[in-house]
């Protein structure tokens, strides 16, 4: 299953003609989708007595990944049951990385999207702050790539920043979603994320100005828009 959130993974597994009738103990149900840890678990407590063997198995990394099967696979449950399962992961990924019990997978995904969507924020606010001070895009991208802070997320974002056209490789309101589960987490860990905090603000503007189905670097448009 890779699908939005909680209430399709519920309505496909629960719901009428659902999976949860077909489970059993010679059957694995692997969860690829973006879920809080606190949910990852839930689920799994809820489908135990049909005795399938369960893996949460969300990814890192957005379309064109994905589309080159480069994903990398963030796998929770028993390790033994995900080494199982691994040629099938590594048809859509080139790696599989073992992170934990049942919730794991889960957790791995809201700690690299933490800092996938302050990374990005911090992008977008240094284009905004240099092009106040008078500087030009293409020479502050060609800055940020000649040095220790190029990395390909930024590279993939280049032209997007170019050109102000924003078009979806991974979209602003599944960061913004992301984000509120990172919140959650915390919230249940104990966990400081000061700086996720205030990211997710700003995509939440973005969403709320209707920036949700453009790529989630155009939460860049919100600092244009805040002192325009």
């Amino acid at each position: 299953m890779m699908l939005t959130g909680p209430e399709a993974i519920d309505q496909v597994v629960f719901g009428a003609n659902g999976l949860f009738s077909g489970l059993n103990e010679k059957k694995y149900l692997i969860n690829m989708s973006s879920v809080s840890p606190d949910y990852t678990k839930e689920i799994a407590k809820k489908i135990e007595p049909s005795g399938v063997k369960f893996i949460d198995a969300p990814v890192s990394g957005s379309k064109k990944p994905a589309e080159d099967g480069q994903l990398v696979i963030l796998a929770g449950g028993k390790e033994e049951d995900v080494r199982d399962v691994e040629d099938v992961l590594l048809a859509m990924g080139k790696k599989v990385v073992y992170c934990g019990p049942v919730g794991h997978g889960s957790m791995m995904k809201m700690t690299i999207n933490l800092l996938l969507g302050v990374m990005m924020a911090g992008m977008a606010e240094m284009m905004h702050f240099g092009q106040k001070g008078g500087l030009r895009k293409e020479t502050m991208l060609e800055v940020l790539y000649s040095g220790a802070l190029n990395c390909p997320l930024f590279q993939l974002k280049n032209d997007l920043f170019l050109e102000e056209k924003f078009t979806p490789q991974f979209p602003l309101k599944h960061m913004s979603k992301d984000l509120r589960f990172v919140m959650q987490t915390a919230q249940t860990t104990g966990a400081m994320i000061p700086e996720a905090t205030t990211a997710l603000r700003f995509f939440e503007i973005a969403e709320k100005n209707g920036l949700g189905e453009e790529d989630f670097a155009a939460v860049y448009k919100v600092f244009q828009q805040m002192v325009s």
